[in-house]
């Protein structure tokens, strides 16, 4: 399900980008800032790769990213929420979030 990505194109090919999951309790609403990296010298991160099967109803409320609002199915909403830490950020490349689904090019399809 082709999402309303809120993010510019990648600067550069050469360049990726991660999430930082914001910390919060469990409850509380969802913030994530994305940020570009290069390949060459990238964080240390952790990966996610969301499971494209069942359904991808977008759920309600969307969670934030970059201080804007962020469609997400119940199935990631509830993946974020047991990763997310009460007292740190935690970096991850997440498919559903680090790669603009609407754009051909950058999924590689």
């Amino acid at each position: 399900m082709p999402q309303q990505y809120p993010l510019p194109s990648l600067e550069r090919l050469n360049h990726f980008r991660l999430v930082d999951i914001l910390p919060r309790e469990y409850d509380a609403p969802l913030r994530c800032t994305v940020s570009e990296v290069p390949l060459s010298d990238p964080p240390v991160y952790e990966a996610l790769s969301y499971a494209w099967c069942g359904d991808h109803a977008v759920s309600n409320p969307v969670m934030e990213l970059n201080r804007q609002p962020f469609p997400v199915t119940h199935e990631l909403e509830s993946a974020l929420r047991r990763l997310r830490r009460a007292d740190a950020r935690r970096t991850m490349w997440i498919d559903w979030i680090c790669i603009n689904q609407a754009d051909i090019d950058e999924r590689g399809v």
